[in-house]
């Protein structure tokens, strides 16, 4: 099992900045298809914001860095943040669009794509990190989308570089690969390798590892992260449950019964979940993993992230 450098029993606050992407998700009706529908749902969205509310949430303080657009959107996405009690005081206003998602999920090839010139999240920089980073900081979570567009790469690699100069701060990743918005897999398959090299904790979906060509069966996929990452990893599957290794044998956590409506996001509050209990128990367990199973069944059973 992975050592931790940070849990709640050894800090007096907990405290996990989520660093990333805010958006806006466009999608049809519950059962529609784009081809089907005149009508899109509009949704806000976005990978590090959704944990953020999540954590908050469970109880855990939680704040959302990040650059949000100027534009109504923007305003919508910081009204939202502010509502759910997350700390956006770092989420600087850019006059920049924001990035739009459209998702089909009967889209099985691509069921997101991604919109926007120079959207607002590409525009983060490393003052605008320096001026959030806190000693009371806790946990840093990361997802690979800043890494497709060179600056903001370069931004959030400056962060891990921060980060663990630090050395007490959790590091957990959720790669999150999405293939329509990387110039090639080989950019996107480094990309994560990255991730797994820095991260005490990283989630993966097996359609994660569909898209960046790695095994798809649990077992198989452990042993190949296994031989990228020193840290503990939590594999993902859907209604299928999730997989974990606590040090002595490679456990199978059945996912909670549900009538899913929705996938969009319940992978996000899934991993709020564990990171939540991770940092009160020091440790992966089953209990974690069914605990954050049901809070992604919760997301799924309803339309949209939140």
């Amino acid at each position: 099992m992975q050592h931790y450098p940070a849990t709640a029993a050894s800090r007096a606050t907990v405290s996990v900045v989520c660093l990333g992407e805010a958006l806006i998700d466009l999608s049809p009706p519950p059962g529609d298809s784009l081809l089907g529908t005149n009508e899109l749902l509009v949704r806000i969205g976005g990978a590090p914001l959704n944990v953020a509310i999540h954590l908050k949430r469970a109880g855990v303080d939680s704040c959302f860095l990040g650059t949000l657009s100027a534009d109504g959107f923007g305003d919508r996405i910081r009204a939202l943040l502010v509502r759910e009690g997350v700390d956006c005081r770092p989420a600087v206003r850019v006059d920049a669009p924001t990035r739009l998602a459209i998702i089909d999920h009967q889209d099985n090839n691509t069921p997101f794509r991604f919109y926007g010139d120079e959207p607002a999240d590409t525009r983060l920089t490393v003052e605008d990190v320096n001026n959030a980073l806190t000693s009371g900081l806790t946990a840093l979570y990361v997802s690979s989308l800043l890494m497709t567009h060179r600056s903001s790469a370069s931004v959030q690699e400056a962060t891990l570089r921060r980060v663990l100069a630090a050395g007490n701060i959790l590091i957990v990743s959720d790669p999150n690969p999405r293939p329509s918005i990387w110039s090639s897999r080989a950019a996107m398959v480094e990309a994560v390798e990255i991730l797994l090299d820095v991260s005490h904790l990283t989630k993966l979906s097996l359609d994660d590892a569909r898209a960046l060509g790695w095994p798809v069966v649990p077992e198989r996929l452990m042993a190949h992260l296994k031989c990228r990452t020193s840290g503990d990893i939590v594999i993902t599957d859907g209604e299928n449950g999730s997989w974990f290794d606590d040090g002595l044998a490679f456990q199978h956590v059945p996912a909670s019964t549900v009538a899913g409506i929705d996938p969009t996001g319940a992978g996000d509050a899934f991993f709020a979940a564990v990171i939540a209990g991770l940092l009160q128990h020091g440790q992966l367990n089953r209990m974690i993993l069914r605990t954050a199973s049901d809070a992604g069944a919760a997301i799924a059973a309803r339309h949209g992230a939140h």
